[in-house]
């Protein structure tokens, strides 16, 4: 053990004035008592000098450094490929049997100086034994045990990964594979014989699609022997083929992709599946179906357009609402005799996502479920009519943003107040605002809502002002917005291609922002995968924020799960820290499921949310049969391993020898020793203390 010196930043030279300090202080305590003997005196100054220098120590923090080498045994981290496309018979490879006899011949009990490391993995990568081997993982994600290696141990100094190469899910890992620190030796197993065979190997599309819109599937169709022969390719929703395209083989090997444009109506989880007709002689029958789910969410808007006036301005407006499908909109047009020429139409508040008033508000306007707009989307256009007690005295008075006088009207142009990368609402194509037609507007303006953002403000005679035209605002979750000008309709009707566009991009995007409410939910809870394998345990994740937006970390949340086949039962969520909660489900038979989830804290409940996925007995596990040579020799050749062969497996452990893998390590073992966190330095300075003061005593000393 040697002294390396002191933790602190005193100077050298302080150092030894402060001992010599405490030296002449310990001195000067006892030199003038001359009511006890002399050798008494240095008694005492030699123990509360000593106790001083010791304090003094103890706070420069002097530390011992000390190493040793030690014999360390090596890691050698093991990857087991756990998909169900290892458990394929084929030829020479008999699925589990010769995967598990290949674990067999590899012995590595036999190594008793090496930590072996078993991992298994499919989708994920996760701690298991050669035992666990169970070829029941869905998905193949050669990507998982590269990124693990990537993150390793660095007292590991291999890895064994043993997979047929076979990639179903994520990325190919070749290129990680370089950047990995330790060699990665690669086992391949089940068989590279070509079959005669068609598959349906992959399917690509949007999880997400939205009512009365075209949706793309693309399928992926994989053939091998077949040359000439044509197949029959359909898109299937239940027991109804939507659609059905047919293919031909030119050659021997191929892929051919299919493109499939489903309609969507209804809102809800939908479950299609693809098949391909079944040639004869095929290897396999199963992997010539597929299946792929889509969210499907209703896009319809319901849009009350309530208008105070007659007006040019009204009609283009509705023209543009009803010029997308997607749009509900009900009209309401005022007649100043209490009623409107429509009838109101039979919707509670919560349905409407977005009114729109445009012009001012007749005082005595009676709407029932217009009353109270504080929880529904608004957005307010001005018409140059003026009803001047309905500003402060009717339920309208919430909705204005902007204030000013009516009696003075002006010929007005438009200047944008914020940059398009600033608001949504103005990702709109570049043009002169100069050049458009002028509209009309008050002569001065003020904004009496301190949240709102003015997108644009007024120019008069192309002066710019900062008053506001156009100013929008967030309150909670509720959105609303204040046109001041009026005259929209010469641009709408504008014989100028870019003018007229500028208006239907700028009003369709306040439409789509009003009525597009922020994402207030305080729980989320959302399935890992849409559509689960049947041998696949479904997992479910959940995220939950109390009222004051914080992580709720202290909750119950239960799932309430119902499905199609009478399984049903009620599960309580798993709580994983920081507001997150996951909840991992039994096997479930094939078929739609739908849940609840019901989120509690201190017997209050903070929200519900309900969620769908689907069961299928279908894996594209199944799609792909060959061993992939070049992905398993890729990864070894480029980590500095060497590949081989299920059934050739031969040199491996001489490889790892020679290279000495399997040899222990000689490493330095360094050890920092600091005083001042033992207890024998404080013990020794106590007893300097108490020594100290027992003379004292004897001495009779204060």
């Amino acid at each position: 053990m040697e002294f390396h010196g002191f933790q602190n930043t005193l100077p050298v030279f302080i150092t030894i004035l402060l001992a010599g300090g405490l030296i002449a202080l310990s001195w000067f305590s006892y030199s003038k008592l001359k009511s006890i003997s002399k050798s008494g005196r240095w008694l005492l100054i030699s123990l509360r000098a000593a106790s001083l220098l010791l304090v003094l120590l103890l706070l420069l923090n002097p530390y011992f450094f000390s190493s040793q080498q030690v014999e360390v045994n090596p890691k050698i981290s093991v990857f087991l490929d756990n998909s169900e496309s290892t458990t394929i018979s084929k030829n020479d490879y008999e699925g589990l049997n010769s995967y598990r006899k290949l674990l067999q011949d590899l012995d590595f009990d036999r190594f008793q100086n090496v930590e072996f490391e078993f991992h298994l993995f499919d989708e994920d990568v996760s701690p298991g034994t050669p035992d666990s081997l169970n070829g029941s993982g869905g998905q193949s994600n050669l990507s998982a045990p590269i990124q693990s290696i990537l993150e390793i141990d660095e007292n590991v100094k291999a890895a064994i990964l043993i997979s047929d190469g076979i990639i179903t899910y994520g990325k190919n890992p070749v290129v990680d594979a370089f950047n990995s620190s330790i060699p990665i030796y690669t086992i391949g197993i089940g068989d590279t014989a070509d079959i005669i065979d068609v598959a349906v190997t992959n399917i690509n599309t949007n999880t997400t699609g939205y009512t009365n819109t075209l949706h793309t599937i693309e399928a992926e169709i994989n053939q091998t022997g077949y040359m000439g022969s044509a197949s029959s390719v359909q898109i299937r929703s239940g027991e109804t083929i939507v659609d059905e395209k047919e293919i031909t083989f030119e050659t021997n090997d191929q892929s051919k992709t299919v493109t499939f444009e489903v309609q969507l109506d209804e809102a809800g989880l939908k479950q299609y599946e693809i098949f391909t007709q079944i040639l004869p002689g095929e290897w396999s029958e199963e992997n010539n179906s597929s299946n792929v789910s889509v969210e499907v969410i209703d896009s319809r808007i319901n849009i009350v357009h309530v208008a105070f006036s007659i007006h040019p301005d009204v009609k283009a407006l509705r023209s543009l609402i009803e010029s997308d499908q997607n749009n509900n909109l009900y009209p309401l047009t005022w007649t100043g005799n209490g009623r409107f020429i429509e009838d109101i139409p039979d919707l509670e508040s919560s349905e409407i996502d977005l009114a729109i008033v445009h012009g001012r508000p007749d005082p005595f306007s009676k709407l029932p479920f217009l009353n109270d707009l504080s929880n529904i989307p608004t957005l307010f256009l001005e018409l140059g009519n003026e009803n001047p007690s309905s500003t402060n005295s009717s339920p309208w008075s919430d909705i204005a943003l902007i204030n000013g006088e009516l009696s003075s009207v002006f010929n007005v142009h438009l200047n944008q107040a914020m940059n398009e990368n600033e608001h949504s609402i103005l990702d709109i194509p570049d043009i002169d605002l100069a050049s458009l037609p002028s509209l009309f507007s008050l002569g001065r303006s003020v904004s009496d809502e301190p949240r709102a953002n003015s997108l644009y403000t007024l120019t008069y005679n192309q002066v710019s002002t900062e008053f506001p035209a156009i100013s929008v605002t967030e309150i909670g979750n509720i959105r609303r917005g204040h046109v001041l000008p009026w005259g929209w309709y010469k641009l709408a009707q504008s014989s100028s291609e870019s003018v007229r566009e500028f208006y239907e991009v700028l009003f369709t995007n306040m439409l789509s922002w009003h009525s597009n409410s922020p994402d207030d939910r305080l729980l989320r809870v959302i399935p890992e995968n849409k559509l689960v394998n049947t041998n696949t345990n479904p997992i479910l994740n959940g995220f939950l924020r109390n009222e004051r937006g914080e992580a709720e970390s202290d909750a119950v949340i239960e799932i309430q799960l119902e499905g199609e086949n009478s399984a049903s039962g009620i599960y309580n969520m798993n709580n994983v820290g920081n507001g997150r909660y996951q909840l991992e489900l039994p096997q479930l038979s094939e078929g739609l499921y739908s849940f609840t989830a019901n989120a509690r804290t201190a017997g209050r409940l903070i929200e519900t949310q309900e969620g769908e996925f689907l069961i299928s007995n279908t894996s594209n596990e199944l799609s792909e049969v060959n061993r992939n040579d070049n992905i398993l020799q890729a990864i070894a050749t480029n980590s500095g391993g060497v590949y081989y062969s299920y059934d050739n497996i031969d040199g491996l452990w001489e490889e790892l020898s020679k290279t000495d893998l399997l040899s222990k390590d000689i490493v330095d073992i360094e050890n920092y020793i600091f005083p001042v966190r033992t207890i024998y330095w404080f013990i020794l300075l106590t007893l300097l203390l108490g020594t100290e003061w027992f003379i004292r005593k004897r001495y009779s000393l204060p």
